[in-house]
C-alpha cells in the first residue's frame, strides 16, 4: 500500500497560506541571526497559521534545532506514532482535558478547508527550527515556508487520526458492554447493527459474525474499520512511513511542491544521503561498511541504518520526491484550475524532474 498512497487528507488549497508564510520568512531573512527568535515576525507566523488552519502554534527559533514539532501528550496510542518514539509520548494532557470537560470534548477536522476547530485549537504546539536555517542563503523563503507546512502537516494529521481512532474505540467499548449478559440473538443483532451503523461499515455482513464470541466480534469490527480507512485514504495508517507522507501531502496540497522538494534536496545533500552520492562515493562507503563490519560492527550497523532512511520511518528520497510530484499531477486533473495555476504547477513538476535526474536509487551492498 505504500506505493498507492494517495488522494485523501486535505483538499487542494489555495496557495495563500504558503505565500503568507514565505513573505514572513522573507522579512525574517533580513534580520540578524541573533535577533530572529524575538522578532515580531515570529509571532506573525503564529497568527498566519492560526488564521488559516486553526492550529495554535508557537515557533521556537532559539537553538540550532533541525526542523521538528513536539508531539502533544494527548494520545500515545495514536497510530501515526511509531513504536520507537511511543515510550516518550504520554496521554496526560488528553486525560486532563477529558476530566475537565466532564468526558464531553468536542473537536473537529475540516479536510476540505484544512482547518481544525474546538478543542484542537486550544492545544499549543511548538515548531522548532534553528535560526541558522532562516539566515543566510542556504534556504530561500519559499523553502522555509514549505518546511513549516510539512511540520504543520504532522500536527494536522495527528489530530485527524485522533478523531478517527477515538470514535472507533468508543463504539467498540460500547459494543463490548452491550454484549455482556445479552440474553437473546435478537438483542445481540441490535447491538451489532448499532455498532455497524456508528462505524459506517455498510459492507459488513452481520450474519457471518453473529455466532462469534465477544472478542472475535471486536476483532472483526477493528479489521473492518482498518480496511474502510485504507479504502478511503488509499493507504494503511499503520504503515511506518504514513506520517511523513501525510505531512508531505499536507505541504503539497498547499501548493509547495517544488519548494518542498528543493528544501529536502538541500537537507539530504547536507547529510550526504546515499541518493546523492557520486558513483565513486557510493562505492567507497559501501566498501567501508563491508570492511568495517567485523571490526566495528556497531558503527557499521548505525551507518547502514542511516542509509536505510531512518530505519523505515521515511521513504527513500526518490520515492518521496515522486510522491510529491504525483500530488502536483493529481492537482492538474482538476479542469477548473486557472491557466496561471496550471503554468505554476507545470513549472514545479519540471523543477522536481530536474532534481530527480541528479539522484539515484542505489541500494546498499552491505545488506
Amino acid at each position: 500500500m505504500k506505493n498507492n498512497v494517495g488522494l485523501e487528507s486535505i483538499s487542494f488549497q489555495e496557495t495563500i497560506l504558503f505565500k503568507e508564510l514565505a513573505l514572513t520568512f522573507k522579512d525574517l531573512k533580513e534580520v540578524k541571526v541573533a535577533e530572529i527568535p524575538d522578532h515580531e515576525a515570529v509571532s506573525r507566523l503564529s497568527k498566519v497559521v492560526e488564521h488559516h488552519t486553526g492550529l495554535n502554534v508557537f515557533f521556537d527559533f532559539t537553538e540550532n534545532y533541525d526542523p521538528h514539532v513536539d508531539v502533544p501528550n494527548l494520545d500515545r496510542n495514536n497510530p501515526l506514532i511509531i513504536d520507537m518514539y511511543r515510550e516518550f509520548v504520554k496521554s496526560t494532557d488528553g486525560l486532563s482535558m477529558i476530566n475537565k470537560a466532564g468526558n464531553a470534548i468536542h473537536g473537529t477536522i475540516d479536510l476540505k478547508n484544512s482547518k481544525v476547530s474546538g478543542v484542537f485549537t486550544e492545544i499549543k504546539v511548538t515548531v522548532y527550527m534553528g535560526a541558522s536555517y532562516i539566515s543566510g542563503v542556504r534556504f530561500n523563503e519559499n523553502e522555509l515556508a514549505a518546511i513549516v507546512l510539512h511540520e504543520l502537516g504532522h500536527m494536522f494529521t495527528y489530530f485527524e487520526f485522533i478523531t478517527r481512532t477515538v470514535t472507533t474505540n468508543q463504539v467498540l467499548a460500547g459494543l463490548s458492554k452491550a454484549m455482556d449478559g445479552v440474553e437473546t440473538q435478537d438483542k445481540k443483532m441490535i447491538a451489532l447493527t448499532s455498532a455497524k451503523k456508528a462505524l459506517k461499515l455498510e459492507e459488513l455482513d452481520l450474519k457471518d459474525i453473529s455466532e462469534l464470541d465477544k472478542d472475535a466480534i471486536s476483532i472483526v469490527y477493528i479489521s473492518s474499520s482498518v480496511e474502510k480507512s485504507r479504502s478511503e485514504l488509499g493507504y494503511n495508517i499503520y504503515d511506518l512511513t504514513s506520517w511523513e507522507y501525510l505531512s508531505d501531502q499536507f505541504c503539497s496540497r498547499h501548493g509547495a511542491y517544488a519548494s518542498l522538494v528543493s528544501a529536502l534536496e538541500k537537507i539530504y545533500k547536507g547529510q550526504n544521503n546515499i541518493a546523492f552520492r557520486s558513483f565513486g562515493g557510493y562505492l567507497f562507503v559501501e566498501a567501508l561498511k563491508i570492511v568495517m563490519l567485523p571490526i566495528l560492527p556497531l558503527f557499521t550497523l548505525i551507518l547502514m541504518l542511516y542509509d536505510s532512511a531512518s530505519g523505515g520511518q521515511y521513504d527513500l528520497p526518490v520515492a518521496r520526491f515522486k510522491r510529491v510530484r504525483d500530488q502536483a499531477i493529481q492537482y492538474l486533473k482538476d479542469t477548473s484550475i486557472s491557466k496561471e495555476d496550471k503554468t505554476r504547477v507545470l513549472d514545479d513538476i519540471a523543477a522536481i524532474d530536474s532534481i530527480l535526474k541528479g539522484m539515484s536509487e542505489r541500494k546498499q551492498l552491505a545488506t
